[in-house]
């Protein structure tokens, strides 16, 4: 581990940056060190589902992340993203906008419920099962036309 006499987080501009950090050397020599720390997630394709997009990262698509992936989901109203679980992952959830309600379930029927709003962040720990439920209205509509959809 390397240990350094100073800890810098954020610095004015003007200040000059002492030369103390280490040189950074990609894992995979094909990629220079741009492509190995830099990735275009905007750039990916959007996936379309019935109920939602979907945009992820891995490394199928960003070489070096061979130990995390990234997901950006766009859930419609009243959709949802199907129960799942990940057997070797903790999934980590940031909220960009609308609001939304997870549930998870644990072993021995344990189960909880959350609500989220844009800023927030959940945390599902590996084999939790789990779905996310978009839970913003765009539109009034009514009972009965409500009800006539399913």
């Amino acid at each position: 581990m390397n240990t350094y006499s100073i800890e810098i987080y954020f610095c004015h501009q003007a200040q000059k940056i002492p030369d103390i950090w280490p040189t950074i050397k990609p894992q995979h020599t094909c990629l220079s060190l741009e492509d190995a720390l830099t990735f275009g997630f905007s750039k990916l394709l959007l996936t379309q589902y019935t109920g939602g997009t979907v945009r992820l990262a891995d490394s199928t698509t960003f070489k070096i992340s061979t130990e995390i992936a990234a997901a950006e989901l766009f859930i419609e109203p009243w959709a949802l993203r199907a129960f799942h679980w990940h057997p070797n992952q903790d999934e980590w959830q940031f909220y960009l906008g609308g609001s939304a309600r997870v549930t998870l379930f644990a072993a021995d029927g344990n189960a909880q419920t959350f609500d989220f709003e844009p800023g927030d962040v959940g945390f599902v720990p590996s084999n939790w099962g789990h779905y996310i439920f978009n839970t913003d209205i765009l539109e009034d509509i009514s009972s009965s036309q409500w009800l006539a959809n399913f």
